[in-house]
């Protein structure tokens, strides 16, 4: 537990280096030094739920409402969950002995990582980047995460950025009144590699050919919180140049636009212009370039 609102679970081989994103990309705290967790058995409602889970440590932090749960098992799993409702945002126990495509799997050139979800009651967005008809992530689909230059406007294909980040936007649960509806957290694979992320509804799982499995959990608990607490730990962005957006600030004027055509964004991030495209004649310039104009 790194700070009150985020969890690092790190897995990697203990005998041999491996790639990791470096430290002068994206600086992380040194590892913490190795302690014992308590242990804890099971109760016997969990026991006849799943009986192979058997005994389980726990990891807690009275400043902090993620709770971290590794069960002494084979195969290998562990839970993440909140101390104030008990809700489970991630688990990635295995299914049952047999069931290999809900296992952890570490091996040279193949990771594998899943977690359940509560299908009617999570909704996704992220895993880009990509582009959607919607920004929530539909059900029983695979994104794929592989930098690749492709035209912006094809459907569901991998494109010039890869962000292995989602949130997670939970609806109330009615067998739980503690849970709130809006209550959000978010999950980060930091993992650079080129992945397969097979997103079903009731469960996630990543598929990714190398490298280390680095989480990092963010527990909001609202939507504007877990991407306060991502951008503190990634960077916040830089803010744009004028110029970028075709306009000119000492007018407070944008270049000609043409009425016939509107762009993707249909508003502005403040809500108050509208992003339209103009074209222009400049050699030096692409075709057509963005340009603002006040909402019609």
């Amino acid at each position: 537990i790194e700070t009150g609102d985020r969890l690092r679970i790190r897995i990697a081989d203990a005998n041999h280096q491996r790639w990791e994103v470096p430290q002068e990309v994206l600086p992380r705290p040194a590892h913490s030094p190795r302690r014992p967790l308590p242990e804890y058995h099971p109760d016997e409602q969990s026991e006849n739920r799943l009986p192979f889970l058997g005994k389980k440590h726990v990891l807690t932090d009275p400043n902090s409402d993620l709770v971290f749960t590794i069960y002494n098992t084979t195969p290998f799993g562990f839970t993440v969950s909140r101390r104030s409702s008990g809700d489970v945002l991630f688990d990635a126990s295995p299914k049952h002995r047999d069931c290999s495509d809900t296992f952890v799997i570490f091996k040279d050139q193949y990771l594998q990582l899943s977690s359940s979800l509560p299908a009617d009651r999570s909704s996704l967005y992220g895993l880009g980047e990509h582009t959607k008809k919607t920004f929530k992530l539909a059900h029983n689909q695979t994104l794929t995460l592989w930098n690749f230059d492709n035209l912006s406007w094809e459907i569901d294909v991998n494109n010039y950025g890869s962000q292995p980040f989602y949130i997670d936007v939970r609806s109330p649960d009615p067998w739980n009144g503690r849970v709130k509806a809006g209550t959000t957290h978010g999950v980060l694979l930091l993992n650079s590699n080129g992945m397969d992320i097979v997103y079903t509804g009731d469960r996630i799982t990543y598929k990714v050919i190398g490298g280390i499995l680095d989480l990092y959990f963010f527990a909001g608990p609202t939507p504007e919180m877990v991407i306060e607490q991502y951008t503190e730990f990634v960077g916040r962005p830089a803010p744009m140049p004028y110029w970028s957006f075709a306009v000119d600030p000492y007018s407070c004027k944008s270049s000609p636009v043409s009425n016939s055509s509107v762009g993707a964004m249909p508003l502005f991030a403040t809500g108050s212009m509208r992003l339209l495209e103009s074209p222009v004649s400049s050699p030096l310039l692409s075709p057509r370039v963005w340009s603002f104009a006040s909402p019609s």
